[in-house]
């Protein structure tokens, strides 16, 4: 009978270090999220002088124009839009859930204090003779807890989290280049209008003081009639171009009102000044030639879309977790007494120690949907 047993125990042991080999060796299949970024032909080398050594440095692109009425502008927008400020707050909500996961994956203590005075009943122990007590019960005690990632689903939602708060980052970042490239283009366009307009009232100016001049002529004899209605008409032409540009000019001012938060008459007064139509805007330096294909990859719309692609992959990984079991550790450590003096005596310690595992054993496909769903 003792060499049975200890057959028997052995075989027993086997058999769990083989469970545990398989679950560590699921574990790592279900753990993988399966998202590989394409390869991409690149040439050997290129020219490095060519791009900014921090990807940072062209942030502020429009202060290349140098134009500080425009650099107030944009600041302005960047400030007070909307959209910036509702894409920050979504940053900080998947900044605050990525916390949540991170702190999922360490154990949790919890406490409990209580204190009771209850009533038994004599009669339902049914024993002859027992009759009913009034107890009181007092209790602390602390609960530990802790969940074993076996098959990693812990970690794909942290890995989750990390990418959805990198998709949202580039997500903010393409907007506030999208606001600034608004603001930019709408203001030299804006810019473009009124210089056109200041150009055109000087050529209307010019144009009647050469009419009042023919007319001077006419009425000397030394032109006819003719000559004057042709100076006239030229006049009456550069006056008829005034009222188109000068609409145009107040529509893309009030759209540049609209891009940075303010009525279209603080774009004057707002910022004590308005643009300076004397000073002409500086020409950008040229892109520069041979520039590699993985330049695109800096794009934020492109870099949100990557981390949306691996945050995908995290969730399959989290669908696959939940078609295995849950082991979870539970550790309780505590006094318990009916007198509040015998809480803290040796008699009145109490503690627990286990392991609870639960898992899904049949659910007519629930679970192997959610992993299609997320695939």
């Amino acid at each position: 009978m003792r060499d049975c047993s200890h057959i028997l125990s052995s075989a027993a042991s086997g058999r769990v270090l083989l469970f545990a080999a398989a679950a560590v060796a699921l574990g790592g299949c279900a753990s993988t999220s399966g998202h590989r970024v394409p390869g991409t032909a690149l040439p050997e080398t290129w020219d490095s002088t060519a791009l900014a050594e921090e990807e940072g440095t062209g942030a502020a692109w429009w202060r290349e124009w140098d134009d500080p009425f425009l650099d107030e502008l944009v600041a302005r927008a960047l400030d007070g839009n909307p959209d910036i400020a509702v894409q920050t707050a979504r940053v900080e909500a998947f900044r605050s859930r990525l916390g949540l996961t991170r702190a999922e994956q360490w154990p949790r203590l919890d406490g409990q204090a209580s204190a009771a005075r209850e009533r038994q009943s004599g009669a339902a122990f049914g024993i002859p003779g027992m009759g009913a007590r009034t107890d009181n019960r007092f209790v602390i005690a602390g609960l530990l807890s802790y969940e074993v990632d076996l098959w990693g689903r812990l970690a794909r939602e942290r890995e989750n989290a990390e990418a959805l708060l990198r998709e949202n980052l580039h997500a903010r970042e393409g907007i506030r280049r999208r606001v600034a490239a608004d603001v930019v283009t709408t203001y030299v366009s804006w810019r473009a209008a009124l210089r056109s307009l200041a150009l055109l009232e000087e050529t209307v100016a010019a144009r009647e003081e050469t009419a009042r001049l023919e007319d001077v002529r006419r009425e000397l004899g030394a032109i006819d009639e003719f000559s004057l209605q042709q100076a006239v008409s030229e006049l009456e032409t550069a006056r008829a171009g005034i009222p188109p540009l000068r609409q145009s000019a107040r529509l893309l001012e009030n759209a540049l009102g609209v891009l940075v938060g303010m009525e279209p008459s603080e774009l004057w007064n707002g910022f004590g000044r308005g643009p300076d139509l004397d000073n002409p805007l500086a020409i950008p330096a040229a892109v520069p030639s041979g520039l590699p294909s993985e330049l695109l990859q800096r794009r934020p719309d492109i870099r949100a879309a990557e981390a949306g692609l691996e945050a995908a992959a995290a969730r399959v990984g989290v669908a696959r977790a939940a078609r295995f079991p849950r082991l979870n550790l539970t550790a309780l450590l505590g006094t318990a007494s009916l007198s509040p003096g015998d809480l803290f005596t040796g008699d009145s310690r109490t503690w627990s120690a286990g392991a609870e595992t639960s898992g899904v054993i049949w659910d007519f496909g629930r679970t192997r949907a959610g992993v299609e769903i997320a695939e």
